[in-house]
């Protein structure tokens, strides 16, 4: 799905060692993730997306909504400087900035909520996942959160999602 309209944002660091140490934005041997909510207008989830990206330079921010979010859409993030570049690339930015006593976690809801969420299934279900394959896990999450409401067909889609996709050998699979 391509996201459009109002879009909430944030970026999530998975994987390394759990281990005392920094946590969050510039920890050792974590990949940088960039995830993208779609709210309705009543401010409720719609569709998502969840890209794997080298670090958070401009650049690498710029790639990922190209691939993920309509231009003209409404971005909701943090602060942070790296979304700054969206501006130059036909997005409406609108940082949202923490004062005093509020937390960033109501303030960009959702896009915490899919993070929580992603990191329950990396670490329970999966036991973890390996960077290589990580984008594949986040890809397949996202795939089943944008279809949660037509259930029915989600076997059908499946079937016909591989049946449209080219021919991959099992040498390509564990790639």
């Amino acid at each position: 799905y391509q996201l459009k309209h109002l879009v909430e944002v944030d970026d999530a660091y998975f994987g390394g060692q759990r281990a005392p140490g920094k946590r969050g934005r510039g920890a050792g041997k974590k990949t940088t993730v960039i995830v993208a909510v779609q709210l309705s207008p009543k401010e409720k989830p719609q569709y998502a997306s969840m890209t794997a990206v080298e670090n958070m330079a401009g650049a690498q921010v710029a790639k990922a909504f190209k691939e993920h979010v309509t231009e003209n859409s409404t971005i909701r993030t943090d602060a942070y400087s790296s979304y700054k570049v969206l501006v130059k690339h036909g997005y409406i930015h609108k940082p949202v900035v923490v004062c005093g006593s509020a937390n960033i976690s109501d303030l960009l809801k959702w896009a915490h909520i899919m993070i929580s969420n992603a990191k329950a299934i990396y670490r329970g279900t999966h036991h973890g996942v390996s960077d290589k394959h990580l984008q594949k896990y986040l890809s397949e999450y996202c795939w089943r959160f944008n279809r949660r409401f037509d259930l029915g067909q989600l076997f059908d889609r499946l079937l016909t999602a591989c049946v449209k996709s080219r021919h991959r050998s099992i040498a390509e699979l564990f790639a």
